[in-house]
């Protein structure tokens, strides 16, 4: 079972069953520091974590799926991830509230559209 880490209730809620979940609420930066984490232990990357093609910082809400097992950390997911965080570091784009309820349903569905 692979591992869903995520800062996204619904995720937690709605994927507990399919993904071994790593929930904390927190920002999607630092999300998105704790996938790092795996993937310099050797987790790969199972999704993209700028899946969807949003902006950086757009979603407060981010889900990003690595492998169960871990092995030698690959170079191109290091990148990818680096590259990622790079990103979210410097927008700072500001979320609207009235609009939370629709990221976390679109973090859900491009999780689910990877299964």
């Amino acid at each position: 079972m692979n591992i869903l880490v995520t800062n996204n209730p619904l995720c937690k809620e709605q994927l507990g069953h399919t993904y071994i979940v790593q929930f904390a609420e927190e920002s999607p930066l630092a999300t998105l520091r704790r996938v790092r984490d795996f993937v310099h232990l050797g987790h790969f990357l199972i999704t993209h974590p700028t899946a969807g093609g949003l902006p950086s910082g757009t979603s407060p809400y981010k889900s990003v799926v690595v492998s169960a097992k871990a092995c030698l950390p690959k170079p191109s997911d290091i990148n990818s991830i680096e590259h990622t965080i790079a990103s979210y570091e410097k927008s700072g784009l500001p979320t609207p509230k009235e609009h939370l309820d629709d990221f976390m349903m679109l973090d859900l569905a491009l999780v689910e559209g990877r299964n």
